[in-house]
């Protein structure tokens, strides 16, 4: 008998290799998918654990401090506790510090916006007639903007009374801009300043501000019995702001500048003597009439040089600066007596009587955008997104006043200054993929067309400015009251990873805190995004933020999609795993009636049909796993993949006896209505033979139309973070492989079982030729078979995947991609079917 199983396996060997090389294509790559799957599954979650938590774990602020931007969508700007109203007192901020599983509890308080120390920079003197214009600019990237500008005059006069020159001005550089020294002011600029604890901010950052805890030496500005509070400056912090220097030789005389003089001073009813300069305190009209009239004087040659100021502001400046013979820009310590000119600077601490509060940035949102309108602009064209107040919280000139006047000063009346002890460099960005906003230290950039933009030198922008500087907690409630803090990040005890068991504890911890009346947020899990905002005077901008719980926002949809994968390959791959073993039983079926035939009894039949089902599954088997092993030892798959081979090898053997025990069950056609149309009269004949290929064509609707749409939403959810961004690069093309073999394996299932049914039906399709029907009208005939009952199949597959939709992850943004992947997936089937049934005509009906 052996020898006859053999010849018989011979005599159908095309079809006997053909279905073990289907079966060991499943049974090698079906492992292979799965194992790829759980790799990646284990990859997900080893990224969320290992980058998921970033510098702390949790956000402490008072209740309902929620900005419209988290309500909304669940993202906080960077730098967002750079403005606050507090809530938090210092005992409650201590009270959470104590709590057993608590390991960083570091408050941070918005203090506002100071302007720096008033400072001035010093021009070289000339000896020849020269006008001199310094303009201030701004930039904010895309524009920029004058801040102010000073004109000047040093005119070299024989019967000058100073230094043999007369110099002519407006007010703002009386007393600055004389013979003796050209100082020029520079504008008042505006810095964000924060308080923190230096200790549990060190433990948070490790940035080190013991610098704070000294005590910081007064000015001989400051006035007596002045409190002083520490300050420590942010290296990385920058104003922008410019200057263009100009600096005309002009053609006018001695003797024209004598009379020009003379003529100034009789116009404006001055004194004609020598002693008395030509200037106006008021900027008088006749005044500004004879300064206009200055710019007719001719110029014979001009010079024009940059000074860059952006780095060298701080938020209290504590540099004078002047320009070399050579105007390069020079601090005061740079100043060599033998090699510079005499220098002198304005420095007044007034400038620090007045702060400045901004409010949150008021977003508009619409179904497709957020929206920064603009609510008013500086005079100088800079555009306010903020509301800005300022606050007189001291006033140097009536203090000064009342104690010249012996008038009684108390205690609260003593004036209190910042001085600078240090200057500090901060990094924020350490970890690219996580994100536990520090609130105050982020310098990213954000984009107009790929270009940074940032804020100007004033306030008012929408974009969130970085503290530039910092100082001690401890002071925070002479500024903002007895309740100063506006939040507290938290770093919970024990947690090494964002792992399941570690979110566990951490909401333990916000519940614990929260109880006690507290807004608290996750911030573990959170990651950078990049969020698109249309901002009114800019257009659309990139702005970075932070989405908090984008860790579990990735596992939700990464472990939805990931078993919607799994599921409907597992499926698609069984079920072209058992048609094609149906097929092969058919055969077998039509063979064991011709031995019956023949005389050989139905036990005989069967051991010797079993033999055959049985040499075809161990080949299939046996070829598979020496496929893999081969894989295994080239290191293309990792050896854990045999487990998977073992549990598919099995279910391959169960299926297989399943086949072998139904393969004598016939499927007899049922007769459909005498008055049905002959295409509907085929479809319910041949029923059950379409059944398998017709579910399965569903399975791969779902897959088509569910995963892949699901796999879009997916990608757009997750990687607007950078965690889940990283994340998706390291599954994306695992998912997009699996995707490609279930539909490969579809196609092969369809194509077979139309195959099959077309050869079982020859007979009536030669008919068909035999009366006349054309080649074209019976492709026709058998294309619209295959499109009536596969587009049913396409149908309930859309259902089935519309109502997954709505269980899992909503509808909403999604028809378009449904409904895309259906016309997709129809089309697919309908040229699959049409290139088969031109074949199978061409090949065995019109040879």
């Amino acid at each position: 008998m052996r020898s006859l199983l053999f010849k018989q396996i011979k005599h159908h060997k095309r079809a006997f290799l053909f279905t073990v090389a289907i079966l060991i294509l499943l049974i090698t790559f079906l492992p292979i998918a799965l194992s790829t799957l759980r790799s990646a599954d284990a990859t997900v979650q080893m990224e969320i654990t290992d980058f998921a938590r970033g510098s702390y774990d949790l956000l402490v602020r008072p209740v309902d401090a929620h900005s419209e931007l988290e309500k909304k969508i669940g993202i906080v700007e960077e730098n967002y506790l750079g403005v606050g109203k507090g809530g938090i007192t210092l005992s409650e901020w201590r009270e959470i510090q104590q709590i057993e599983e608590v390991e960083i509890a570091a408050p941070i308080a918005a203090l506002g916006y100071y302007t720096m120390t008033q400072r001035s920079f010093d021009l070289p003197i000339l000896d020849e007639p020269i006008r001199y214009t310094v303009s201030f600019y701004t930039d904010d990237g895309m524009n920029t903007y004058l801040v102010n500008e000073h004109v000047a005059y040093s005119l070299p006069n024989s019967e000058a009374f100073f230094d043999g020159k007369d110099t002519i001005t407006k007010s703002e550089l009386i007393n600055l801009f004389h013979s003796g020294h050209h100082v020029i002011p520079i504008p008042t600029t505006f810095h964000p300043i924060v308080a923190v604890d230096p200790f549990e901010e060190e433990a948070l950052t490790t940035i080190s501000l013991g610098s704070l805890l000294r005590e910081p030496k007064a000015s001989s500005l400051m006035e007596e019995n002045s409190k002083v509070f520490p300050i420590v400056n942010v290296s990385e912090s920058a104003v922008p702001l410019f200057v263009d220097l100009k600096i005309e030789r002009l053609n006018i005389s001695n003797e024209e500048t004598i009379r020009l003089i003379r003529k100034g001073k009789e116009q404006l009813g001055i004194n004609p003597s020598p002693e008395w300069p030509l200037l106006s305190f008021d900027d008088e009209p006749i005044f500004l009439e004879f300064f206009d009239s200055l710019s007719d004087i001719e110029t014979l040659s001009k010079e024009n040089y940059s000074i860059d100021f952006s780095k060298q502001l701080s938020a209290l400046n504590e540099y004078n600066f002047f320009l070399d013979r050579a105007y390069q820009l020079k601090r005061a310590e740079e100043w060599d007596s033998e090699i510079h000119d005499d220098f002198t600077f304005v420095e007044d601490l007034k400038s620090q009587d007045v702060y400045y509060l901004l409010s949150q940035v008021d977003y508009s949102f619409t179904p497709d955008q957020i929206i920064v309108e603009k609510l008013n602009q500086h005079d100088n064209g800079i555009p306010i997104y903020r509301e800005i107040s300022a606050i007189q919280r001291q006033n140097t000139f009536d203090y000064l006043i009342n104690r010249s006047f012996a008038a009684p000063v108390v205690e609260e009346e003593t004036l209190t200054y910042f001085e600078t002890v240090d200057t500090i460099s901060v990094n924020e960005n350490s970890n690219i993929l996580a994100a536990s906003p520090l609130g105050i230290y982020n310098f990213e950039e954000t984009t107009l067309n790929g270009n940074p933009i940032q804020p100007t030198a004033l306030p008012g922008s929408f974009l969130p400015l970085p503290a530039h500087g910092i100082t001690s907690i401890e002071w925070a409630e002479h500024f903002k009251g007895e309740a100063p803090i506006d939040a507290i990040r938290v770093v919970v005890t024990g947690i090494d990873g964002y792992t399941v068991e570690a979110a566990g504890v951490i909401q333990q911890v916000a519940d614990k805190i929260a109880a006690k009346g507290f807004q608290v947020d996750i911030v573990a899990g959170a990651s950078h995004q990049q969020l698109v905002i249309d901002v009114e005077g800019f257009g659309t901008v990139i702005q970075p933020t932070t989405t908090l719980g984008a860790a579990d926002t990735i596992l939700t949809s990464w472990n939805v999609l990931t078993v919607m994968i799994t599921g409907l390959f597992v499926f698609i791959g069984g079920s072209t795993f058992w048609n094609r073993l149906r097929l092969w039983s058919e055969r077998q079926r039509r063979d064991e009636e011709l031995l019956q035939l023949l005389g050989w009894e139905r036990k005989h039949t069967s051991r010797f049909f079993a033999k055959e089902f049985a040499y075809l599954i161990v080949i299939s088997i046996v070829g598979s796993g020496l496929l893999l092993n081969s894989l295994i030892v080239s290191g293309v798959v990792e050896i854990n993949v045999l487990f998977l081979y073992a549990v598919i090898s099995m279910f391959a053997t169960i299926i297989a006896l399943i086949a072998f025990l139904l393969r004598g069950r016939q499927l007899r056609g049922k007769v459909g209505r005498p008055k049905a149309s002959l295409t509907k009269k085929n479809l319910i004949y041949y029923q059950k033979q379409l059944l398998n290929v017709f579910i399965q064509i569903i399975m791969s609707s779902v897959l088509s139309i569910y995963v892949f749409s699901s796999l879009l939403r997916t990608e757009e959810k997750t990687t607007l973070t950078r965690l889940g961004e990283y994340v998706h690069v390291q599954t994306e093309i695992i998912q997009y492989i699996i995707l490609g073999l279930a539909y490969v394996l579809t196609a092969l299932t369809l194509i077979e079982a139309l195959r099959h049914l077309w050869r079982h039906r020859l007979e009536e399709i030669h008919l068909l030729a035999l009366i006349g029907w054309t080649r074209n009208k019976v492709t026709l005939f058998l294309l619209a078979e295959v499109v009536l009952w596969s587009s049913v199949a396409v149908l309930i597959g859309l259902f089935i995947s519309i109502l997954i939709f709505y269980v899992t992850i909503g509808l909403e943004g999604l028809f378009v991609w449904i409904f895309l992947f259906t016309a997709f997936w129809f089309t697919l089937v309908v040229l699959l079917s049409w290139w088969n049934v031109t074949a199978f005509t061409r090949k065995y009906v019109y040879m």
